[in-house]
């Protein structure tokens, strides 16, 4: 592979950048699985706005 630091400089930049947004997309595909994961683990009662006691620690546990 090429060292990165024979590329001219808009390429480095465009590598940079690229590298940033695979990062966020990552970091943002993680959040959303867990995320799913917890609330179809521990939320099934829709019947009140907000979370019993129940759910609360589920979802405190899963989040860990």
């Amino acid at each position: 592979m090429e060292n990165i630091q024979n590329l001219p400089k808009h390429q480095q930049q465009q590598l940079g950048q690229h590298l940033v947004n695979s990062q966020v997309k990552d970091s943002l595909s993680m959040y959303m699985n867990l995320v799913e994961r917890c609330f179809g683990t521990c939320v099934n009662n829709f019947r009140s706005k907000h979370l019993d006691k129940y759910e609360t620690r589920c979802l405190e546990n899963c989040s860990e």
